[in-house]
């Protein structure tokens, strides 16, 4: 169970485009591999003094919360409808297509059906 965990908050989510580590931590989480590699973020982490990595971390800190703005504003975009309407069918066409009028009575160009969903009110 703690390995699914792990894989899941360290891959990258699609409609974030970040991992929810980084949405937790502010960082991206070193991997098990990257530490028997000696990765470059691991050297750079290494190569500094503690009050240079306080001052960094500081940094990153700060960004989080633009960071986790961001992520929302993703998932926002993500669940808006993707449907207009309802709309009346003024008239069908033989093609499958269908000319739509809305609320107002504004006419809407003709329409493939295959566009088009059932409103039940």
């Amino acid at each position: 169970m703690e390995d699914a965990l792990w894989a899941y908050r360290t891959t990258h989510r699609t409609p974030t485009h970040v991992t929810p580590y980084s949405l937790i931590n502010g960082v991206e989480a070193v991997l098990p591999l990257e530490r028997q590699i000696h990765s470059l973020q691991l050297a750079i982490q290494e190569g500094i003094t503690d009050e240079e990595n306080a001052r960094l971390r500081l940094v990153e800190l700060e960004a989080l919360y633009e960071k986790r703005l961001e992520a929302k504003q993703s998932l926002e975009w993500k669940f808006t409808s993707k449907w207009d309407g309802p709309y009346v069918v003024q008239e069908a066409y033989s093609s499958g297509a269908y000319k739509l009028v809305d609320a107002d009575g504004m006419r809407i160009s003709p329409i493939n059906a295959k566009f088009l969903k059932k409103y039940y009110p």
